[in-house]
């Protein structure tokens, strides 16, 4: 394939190098895709293939792919369905669905229709396989990849132990308030010194819980637009929405921002990372969808459709490379959820919610109303956790004592070249009759 279409667009400057060489090529996949298309006898691919009679001995003559029906019996569905391989990119279904899916979030969060602009998405392994593709389609070694000072501990071995990228750090946090200067500040300093740069967001917070207004979106999208236009240099924003749904408190925005940095500078390039891990309370699941905001700058409206497919390529050749494909069982399952399921799905997991909910209101009002001594609570208002700083003392010290002393489990961020000592409370998992012993013994071993 001929990639004319993204060497037009910021794009082709934002690629890494790995990037910019590697390709799908034509080969098991695409005679298989044509086989099964034009061939009377298909000796394609590596799947074995034989008749019921074959396997059960019952005189039935349809020709099936090979299955254990002990398997598909426990999974309840149809066994082309485990058996069969799923297509690099994902199950078109689902591909589509997941579409519909992040067009109705935006929409219904938002007010933002983000469909003329939104790839269909490639389904990944989970988020941290689509971490892992940013990593390797934008960063090569000692680029900056620009992060807030309290951050899950997986990017620092994505970006900076794996891919070699030079972690750039900024406070989170500025008088109590997401620190919108502070971020823009380290964005221009870090264009101002590279070609490129790599920017991750990750709300509802991991590890804080925190999650920004609608009007700090509005701002940080502005804000960024205004540095990459002024500097000619693409950005790109990467919205890890593992936590997408989890917002407690109205203040505060109740989608990604995704939808607010779609249409925005040319140079500015938005990608979306989701999973089923917590939006569709499916940990072992390991599914998850990877897209990105065209700009419709970027190529005439005529020519989109070559532009998705040369992305798409890419971004298959990278999935081909490493782990090939996504469990087909598990995408199917989600398929189903989405298109079959969606109202029942989205009134469980409210129930979820509702219940870390409560959790979150119980936790929070037990620390303002007897704050924990030597410590402070950064600000928090989704998610699964919330971050104390501990005064005085190592982190991992008191996360040793809670242990010891306690018998309660947290834990420990030291990051003491940044000024970060702490510890992530994963209420979550804390049953709500728990949290005052939870809150008691942190009490105890702050003191």
């Amino acid at each position: 394939m001929e990639f004319t279409h993204i060497q037009q667009t910021p794009l082709w400057e934002a690629f890494s190098k790995l990037a910019r060489r590697i390709s799908l090529p034509d080969g098991i996949f695409y005679w298989s895709g044509r086989a099964k298309k034009e061939a009377d006898i298909n000796a394609t691919i590596g799947s074995a293939y034989g008749t019921n009679s074959d396997l059960f001995g019952n005189g039935d003559q349809t020709w099936t792919i090979l299955y254990v029906k002990y398997v598909t019996d426990l999974y309840k569905i149809p066994p082309q369905e485990i058996a069969e391989y799923a297509p690099i990119g994902g199950l078109p279904e689902l591909r589509q669905s997941w579409k519909n899916w992040i067009i109705y979030k935006c929409q219904n969060g938002a007010g933002i229709d983000v469909k003329p602009y939104l790839t269909s998405p490639l389904i990944t392994a989970g988020v941290t396989d689509g971490l892992a593709i940013v990593g390797a389609m934008f960063l090569d070694a000692g680029d900056h990849i620009i992060l807030p000072d309290k951050y899950w501990e997986n990017y620092a071995l994505i970006y900076g132990t794996i891919q070699q990228g030079e972690i750039q750090y900024f406070p989170f946090f500025l008088d109590g308030k997401f620190n919108l200067d502070g971020m823009v500040d380290r964005v221009r300093a870090s264009l101002e010194e590279k070609s490129k740069a790599v920017l991750l967001l990750n709300f509802p917070n991991n590890p804080t819980g925190f999650v920004p207004t609608i009007e700090d979106y509005r701002q940080i999208a502005e804000r960024l637009s205004s540095v990459v236009d002024e500097l000619q240099k693409p950005l790109v924003l990467v919205s890890d929405d593992a936590y997408d749904g989890y917002t407690y408190d109205d203040n505060a925005a109740c989608c990604s921002i995704f939808p607010y940095l779609v249409n925005q500078s040319p140079y500015l390039i938005p990608i979306k990372l989701d999973g089923v891990s917590k939006e569709m309370l499916m940990y072992g699941g390991r599914v998850g969808a990877f897209s990105i905001g065209i700009h419709p700058n970027w190529v005439d409206g005529s020519e989109k459709a070559a532009l998705e497919a040369e992305i798409n390529n890419k971004l298959e050749g990278y999935i081909r490379g490493t782990i090939s494909n996504t469990s087909r069982s598990n995408q199917y399952v989600i398929n189903d959820l989405l298109i079959n399921n969606m109202e029942q799905f989205l009134a469980q997991r409210d129930a979820s919610v509702n219940l870390l909910r409560r959790r979150y209101e119980l936790i929070n009002k037990l620390l303002k109303d007897d704050p924990l001594p030597n410590a402070t609570v950064d600000p928090n208002n989704g998610g699964f956790f919330l971050f104390v700083n501990v005064e005085g003392r190592k982190a991992s010290d008191v996360a040793d004592q809670l242990l010891k002393q306690e018998k309660v489990g947290v834990i420990p961020f030291e990051t003491p070249e940044i000024g970060v000592n702490g510890l992530r409370v994963a209420y979550c998992s804390v049953a709500e009759e728990d949290i005052p012993r939870l809150v008691d013994a942190l009490r105890a071993c702050l003191s």
